[in-house]
């Protein structure tokens, strides 16, 4: 005849077995912290996306009023006056108050030593690698960091993208993203 209890061993085992499959299933159901750091990156992707494209919008726009590159063409003028005569700044410059234009050179003297490099390269190479190198490590260091930083990613594009010429043209634009 057969027990009438199962054996103490048995039972333990069993409820050990349906407590693993609930884990299981648990690890298949909805993952909330998964969920929120992909709902970060992915609502931070599509934030820099959105200005990506109300930057290039804006700049076709208006790009007869003031051209991509324009403040690198500064810098190279600049670069190429200290060359000619030793100070990168013009005469005007030099000789007392006066109202920055875009071509003149507003920066310390020790900024040359960064504009150097790439204004010695032809035109647009230089333009290209000065905006490039920057483009490349900020793609590369995203894909280090962790999930909780990139909003805060996110506000530093915003600032980089509108602190490049497009906020004069659209301050919509700049409010609506921000």
């Amino acid at each position: 005849m057969g027990q009438l209890w199962p054996d103490p061993g048995e039972a333990s085992s069993a409820i050990m077995q349906s407590s693993h499959a609930v884990e299981q299933a648990a690890g298949r159901g909805f993952d909330r912290e998964r969920f929120v750091r992909r709902l970060a990156v992915a609502g931070s992707l599509a934030v820099i996306g959105v200005q990506v494209v109300l930057f290039a919008v804006g700049w076709i726009a208006d790009a007869s009023r003031i051209p991509l590159g324009l403040d690198w063409l500064g810098y190279r003028a600049g670069f190429e006056r200290f060359l000619a005569t030793g100070s990168p700044y013009a005469a005007f410059e030099l000789n007392g108050a006066f109202t920055p234009q875009h071509l003149d050179f507003i920066h310390p003297p020790n900024f040359l030593v960064l504009v150097g490099p790439f204004a010695v390269l032809p035109q647009p190479l230089d333009f290209i690698l000065w905006d490039a190198i920057p483009i490349a490590v900020f793609v590369y260091l995203l894909r280090r960091l962790a999930w909780w930083g990139w909003p805060s990613v996110t506000r530093l594009r915003l600032n980089a993208i509108y602190g490049r010429g497009m906020r004069p043209f659209r301050p919509w634009a700049s409010g609506l993203c921000s």
